[in-house]
């Protein structure tokens, strides 16, 4: 999905119900509205708060852009094993280059680690950071 509408649905109390619809036009995104055309998430609505409509459009806003990037980070990440290595963390970024897919020194985001108990491999799943959504 590259679409997502967010809205606010509270009929009595509020004059005007707001709402805003997010894109992934990144053209580095392979899941990106240019490269594979308009694919949508189900329309999420949010609970109105007593602010000004200008408020809850940038609460929508930013709720749209959010659910956007946690799907550019589902689909578009790699998983490989590694050597452990201590240091790397979850939402840290690594660095990584490889030459039969391309990539030089790419900076992808750590989304998980697995580290067995024995000396064995680390399982890294990772995203290219930029994949993320853009507006």
């Amino acid at each position: 999905e590259n679409t997502v509408t967010v809205y606010t649905n509270a009929s009595k109390t509020v004059l005007v119900n707001v709402s805003y619809t997010a894109e992934n036009n990144n053209p580095k995104s392979p899941i990106s509205v240019a490269a594979i055309g308009t694919r949508r998430m189900e329309s999420q609505e949010i609970a109105y708060i007593n602010v000004l409509a200008e408020e809850m459009t940038d609460k929508c806003e930013q709720y749209a852009k959010m659910l956007l990037n946690k799907v550019a980070l589902q689909k578009c990440s790699i998983s490989f094993q590694s050597p452990i290595i201590p240091h790397m963390d979850v939402d840290g970024t690594i660095g990584i280059t490889d030459e039969y897919y391309g990539l030089d020194n790419e900076t992808y985001v750590v989304q998980s680690l697995t580290i067995p108990l024995n000396a064995g491999l680390m399982t890294v799943q990772a995203c290219n950071i930029t994949f993320l959504a853009e507006e």
